[in-house]
C-alpha cells in the first residue's frame, strides 16, 4: 500500500460533493419556493451545503502529504517552485476562463450580480472576498476558491512547521500543528462574531483552517498504516453520523457555540469518511463513472451557476426541482468535461512535462535526520477515533422565519449581505429553518 493512499474513491467523493452543491443551488430557486415540499426533504437538501467542507478536507489531506512524508522519513523539503507550478496549473486557467465567461454572461443578461470591468482584477487574483463591492458577486460560489488559494499560498509555511514538528515529536508533531491551526481558526471565528460577523472576516482562510486541519491530521495518522475492514466500517458510520448530527445541530439555535465551532462535527466526520475511503476498496465510489465525475467536478463547480442564471433569464426553467437539477447538472457536466479535457488535463500535463526537465532541488546536507516512524500496522482504536481534529463552517444566508425566528440557509457561496437572487427575484429558501443569530 502507498504511504499516502489516494484511492479512486476520493475522486468519487469529490464528484458527489459537486453534485450535492449543484442540487442545493437549484433547490434554492425551485423546491424551496414550494410550500408543498416536505419539511424533512427541504432541510435535507439544505444540508447539502456541507459538501463544500469535503473539498477543504481533501485539500488538506492531499496537499500536506508530501511535507508529512519528508518529516517522517527525511530528505529535502518539497520544491516550492514545483509545488507552485502544479497548483497554478490545476486552478488558474480554468478559473480565469470561467471568470471571463461569467462576466460576459452576467453583463449580457444585465443580472444584478454583474460586476464592472474594473472589478475583474480582484477576481483574477482571488481577492473578491476581501472587497465589499465584489463579495458574492458575479459567480457567487467562487468565494470558496479564494479560500482554497489562500490555503495554497500559506501552506509552504504550514508545511515547514509540519516538518519541524514531526522531526521533534514524531507523528504527534503533525497533530500538534493541526491542533494549533484549529485553535487559531476558533479564535478567529470568536473574534469575528464578537465584532459583528463581518462577511469579509468570515469568508477568509482563518475561518476554515480547522477544516483543512482535519485533512492534515488524517494524512499524518494514515501514513504507513493500514486500516482493516472493521475499522473502515466504524469510520464510515461514525463519520456519516457526525455529518448528520451537524445538520441536526443547526436546525435550531446554536448560540455562541454555533458561531465559534461552526461545522466542527461535519469537518471531523468528513475526515473520517475520507480516511476510510482512501484505505479501502471503492467498488462504488471508485467506479469509472464516479471517478470521471470527480475529474469534472472542478468544471462543474465553476460553471453551474452561470448555467442556472441563463436558464432562468431565458424563461427555460423547469417547474419540477428534479427536472431543473437534471438540466443544470447535465449542462454543467458537459461544460465540466470540456474544461477537463480541453484545459485542465492539458495544462496539467504540460506543466508536468516542463517540471520533469527542471532538475530537482539539491538536498540540504545539514538537515536533521528524521525522527523514527511508528511501525507500520493497523490503526489503534484511539488513533482511528481522532482522525479528524476539527471543523469549520460554510457561509450561509439568514432569512426571517414566518414565526418571527431567524432562519438559516446553508449556502456554498456568499456572505449574507449580498444579493443571491435570480435576475428578478431572491430565492425564497425554506431550507434549514433555524432559530439562531449567527452568520
Amino acid at each position: 500500500m502507498n504511504s499516502f493512499p489516494r484511492a479512486n474513491g476520493l475522486d468519487g467523493l469529490r464528484g458527489l460533493a459537486a453534485a450535492a452543491v449543484v442540487l442545493l443551488h437549484v433547490w434554492m430557486f425551485s423546491g424551496a419556493h414550494d410550500a408543498s415540499q416536505p419539511i424533512l426533504l427541504d432541510e435535507t437538501v439544505g444540508a447539502m451545503g456541507l459538501a463544500l467542507m469535503m473539498f477543504f478536507v481533501l485539500s488538506g489531506y492531499l496537499v500536506s502529504a508530501p511535507w508529512i512524508k519528508v518529516g517522517l522519513h527525511g530528505g529535502p523539503a518539497p520544491d516550492l517552485w514545483r509545488y507552485a507550478v502544479r497548483r497554478a496549473a490545476r486552478i488558474l486557467p480554468a478559473y480565469w476562463i470561467s471568470v471571463v465567461a461569467s462576466y460576459v454572461v452576467m453583463a449580457s443578461i444585465e443580472h444584478p450580480l454583474a460586476i464592472g470591468f474594473n472589478e475583474l482584477p480582484l477576481f483574477a487574483v482571488f481577492a473578491q472576498n476581501q472587497a465589499t463591492a465584489t463579495a458574492g458577486q458575479l459567480n457567487p460560489p467562487l468565494w470558496s476558491l479564494g479560500v482554497e488559494v489562500m490555503f495554497y499560498v500559506a501552506f509552504p509555511v504550514i508545511g515547514g512547521l509540519l516538518i519541524a514538528a514531526i522531526r521533534r515529536w514524531g507523528r504527534a508533531g503533525a497533530l500538534v500543528v493541526a491542533a494549533a491551526l484549529t485553535a487559531f481558526g476558533l479564535l478567529w471565528t470568536t473574534y469575528a462574531h464578537l465584532t459583528g460577523d463581518d462577511p469579509l472576516l468570515v469568508a477568509s482562510l482563518p475561518t476554515y483552517l480547522p477544516i483543512f486541519a482535519c485533512g492534515i491530521a488524517t494524512a499524518a495518522l494514515l501514513h504507513g498504516r493500514t486500516i482493516d475492514r472493521a475499522q473502515r466500517t466504524v469510520l464510515l458510520v461514525a463519520g456519516a453520523a457526525l455529518v448528520v448530527l451537524d445538520g441536526w445541530w443547526h436546525h435550531d439555535s446554536t448560540g455562541l457555540a454555533g458561531h465559534v465551532l461552526r461545522d466542527l462535527p461535519a469537518g471531523v466526520g468528513f475526515a473520517m469518511v475520507a480516511a476510510a475511503v482512501a484505505q479501502g476498496p471503492a467498488w462504488v465510489l471508485g467506479s469509472p463513472p464516479l471517478r470521471r465525475l470527480g475529474d469534472y467536478s472542478y468544471g462543474i463547480y465553476l460553471w453551474h451557476m452561470p448555467v442556472l442564471y441563463v436558464l432562468r433569464h431565458d424563461e427555460r426553467w423547469p417547474q419540477s426541482p428534479w427536472e431543473a437539477f437534471a438540466v443544470v447538472f447535465g449542462i454543467a457536466t458537459i461544460l465540466g468535461a470540456l474544461s477537463w479535457h480541453l484545459i485542465e488535463h492539458r495544462v496539467a500535463t504540460w506543466a508536468s512535462t516542463r517540471l520533469r526537465t527542471r532538475p530537482p532541488a539539491a538536498p540540504n546536507n545539514d538537515e536533521l535526520p528524521a525522527r523514527p516512524v511508528a511501525p507500520t500496522g493497523s490503526l489503534t482504536p484511539t488513533s482511528a477515533s481522532v482522525l479528524g481534529l476539527a471543523g469549520g463552517h460554510r457561509p450561509h444566508q439568514r432569512r426571517p422565519h414566518r414565526s418571527g425566528h431567524e432562519q438559516r440557509t446553508h449556502l456554498t457561496w456568499a456572505p449574507p449581505s449580498n444579493h443571491l437572487a435570480g435576475h428578478d427575484e431572491r430565492p425564497v429558501v425554506r431550507v434549514r429553518r433555524v432559530a439562531q443569530a449567527r452568520r
